[in-house]
C-alpha cells in the first residue's frame, strides 16, 4: 500500500507540473525576446582578438538564453550577455551567421556578420635566407619586396584568397612576372608556400619556397 501511494503521488507531481508548465507557456504576459545589437556588421582585425558591444536585451517577461546558430571557428557568444566574441583563430573573409535569443514564449533571430579581411605586411625569407616581404591591401592588391632589406625591388599584383590559400600574382618594374601560392597559418601568423615564375603558379613544387610574418 505505501509503494502504491508512493506511485500515486509521483503521477500527480508530473502531471501538476506539467499543467503549470503549460499555464507558463500560454502565459499571455510572455513574449519572444527582442535583441538589439548597436551593429550587426562586426568587424576584425586579422590575428587579433575582439568583442562586440553589448546589445539592448527585452526578454518580454521570461529570461532565456542567446546561441549561435553556427559554428565559425573562434567565434562565441555569452548566452546571458549576448556580447559576442572572437579569437585569432578567427578565419578571413567574411561570415554570416544569426543570434537566436530563446525563451519560453519562443526564439528569435538576430542577422549578423563578421569580416576578417586580409590586411597586413607579412616579413620573412624566401629560398630559406633572402630578404622577402608580401603587403596585403583592400581592394585585392598586393606589393612583394625582396632582396636588400634596407633598399628592396619592389613588385606589385593582385591576390586572391579561398580557403586559408593564398595566390599573388605580381610583376617587378623590370618585366618579370612571379607568382605565389602558399597557406595562412593561424598557429604562427605566417604566409608560408611556393614561389613561381610567371603568374598563375599552384601546387607542391615550385621554383623555389618562401615564409613570411605577420607583422
Amino acid at each position: 500500500m505505501q509503494l502504491l501511494h508512493i506511485v500515486r503521488l509521483f503521477f500527480i507531481l508530473i502531471i501538476t507540473s506539467s499543467l503549470v508548465m503549460s499555464c507558463k507557456d500560454d502565459d499571455p504576459s510572455v513574449l519572444i525576446p527582442q535583441v538589439t545589437y548597436t551593429e550587426n556588421d562586426l568587424s576584425a582585425e586579422l590575428f587579433r582578438a575582439g568583442s562586440s558591444g553589448a546589445p539592448a536585451i527585452n526578454w518580454n517577461g521570461d529570461q532565456g538564453v542567446l546561441s549561435l546558430n553556427t559554428t565559425i571557428a573562434g567565434l562565441s557568444i555569452n548566452a546571458f550577455t549576448g556580447v559576442i566574441s572572437w579569437t585569432d583563430a578567427l578565419p578571413i573573409g567574411v561570415h554570416e551567421f544569426e543570434v537566436i535569443a530563446t525563451n519560453l514564449a519562443g526564439q528569435v533571430p538576430i542577422n549578423m556578420t563578421i569580416s576578417n579581411p586580409l590586411l597586413g605586411t607579412f616579413t620573412g625569407v624566401y629560398d630559406e635566407s633572402i630578404f622577402f616581404e608580401v603587403e596585403f591591401s583592400a581592394g585585392g592588391n598586393a606589393v612583394v619586396r625582396s632582396g636588400d632589406p634596407e633598399n628592396p625591388d619592389e613588385g606589385t599584383g593582385t591576390f586572391t584568397y579561398e580557403n586559408e590559400m593564398v595566390s599573388v600574382d605580381y610583376e617587378y618594374s623590370s618585366g618579370v612576372r612571379l607568382s605565389l601560392y602558399g597557406s595562412i597559418e593561424h598557429s604562427n601568423y605566417s604566409y608560408k608556400g611556393n614561389w613561381y615564375y610567371g603568374h598563375g603558379g599552384t601546387g607542391d613544387v615550385g621554383v623555389g619556397t618562401f615564409e613570411v610574418l605577420y607583422k
